[in-house]
């Protein structure tokens, strides 16, 4: 479970990275990797404390395909 925890957690850092330069986003005033950690962090505590909200995301990306 760590495993997919770490791989969790890096998927969406990396993720996060590539929305930054997708949107030409400017993060020069706090550094992005601390941005990118925090972000991962967040997601990954937000997604852990709330399972419906993976379903339903989840569901979502279901719909797309």
């Amino acid at each position: 479970m760590l495993f997919n925890l770490r791989l969790f957690n890096t998927l969406m850092h990396e993720l996060f990275h590539i929305i930054m330069n997708m949107e030409n986003i400017n993060v020069n005033e706090k550094g992005e990797e601390p941005i990118a950690v925090a972000v991962g962090n967040g997601y990954e505590k937000i997604f852990m404390a709330n399972p419906s909200l993976v379903k339903v995301l989840t569901k979502c990306l279901k719909k797309v395909k």
